[in-house]
């Protein structure tokens, strides 16, 4: 089968993740539904799209969240509803609060490189904020340029500690995000780093017809790492 190879600007992709996390750091954890109408009154989900700007919303809906206050873990539950309504507690996607990623069927993509790796980037990064307690296990970074990875390995705080075979192996990764393409599907291939699990390769492979879907997940853990908090 033909597949089209396509190498990604790490250095500009890095550059989007960082804006959408500082944007994230606004968001705080709601203590009571006072605070949550609060947060919601300036935390935009769908200002994501501002900075993906290969990938919308389905016409006819829009993108925002319910919040799941919980005593174990707080957390957004991003959804998307038709326009002319509000999200509710009946609508289909809050009910099925365990799942972060059903807004994904009303995602499109201009069907370019860059749109199906920005669908990844939401689908990673969409609900990385207002995060309390065991929610915070959600900590996946996605990791485009070695800088990136001299950023994690240079980090000092208590979460971090990394012995020299780690800081060894974490170096000689090649970074690259790609994208290959063929006729049915595109493969999305890019790193992330959680503290509870290291440098990860994932491979996501997606269906290239709308409504767009994640048929496979492929995962390869490059440099093993846990920072040894449990909460």
């Amino acid at each position: 089968m033909d597949k089209d190879i396509n190498y990604l600007d790490g250095e500009k992709y890095q550059n989007k993740i960082y804006e959408i996390k500082k944007y994230q750091k606004k968001a705080f954890v709601p203590k009571n539904e006072e605070e949550i109408n609060k947060l919601k009154n300036f935390f935009q989900v769908k200002k994501y799209f501002e900075i993906l700007e290969n990938v919308y919303m389905e016409d006819g809906w829009e993108i925002g969240y319910k919040y799941k206050r919980a005593r174990l873990g707080s957390e957004p539950i991003i959804t998307a509803y038709r326009t002319e309504n509000n999200i509710t507690e009946e609508d289909d996607d809050y009910k099925r609060g365990n799942s972060h990623e059903r807004f994904l069927k009303h995602v499109k993509l201009d069907k370019t490189p860059d749109s199906y790796f920005q669908y990844i980037i939401l689908k990673i990064m969409a609900s990385q904020f207002a995060l309390g307690w065991h929610a915070n296990y959600n900590d996946g970074e996605i990791v485009c340029t070695k800088a990136m990875i001299d950023n994690i390995l240079g980090r000092t705080d208590d979460l971090y500690h990394f012995d020299d075979d780690t800081i060894k192996k974490a170096q000689a990764i090649d970074p690259q995000t790609y994208v290959e393409l063929n006729n049915e599907k595109a493969i999305v291939i890019t790193i992330i780093f959680s503290k509870w699990s290291g440098f990860v390769e994932l491979k996501y492979h997606i269906d290239k017809e709308f409504p767009h879907k994640i048929i496979e997940i492929e995962k390869e853990n490059l440099v093993e790492y846990n920072c040894g908090l449990v909460f």
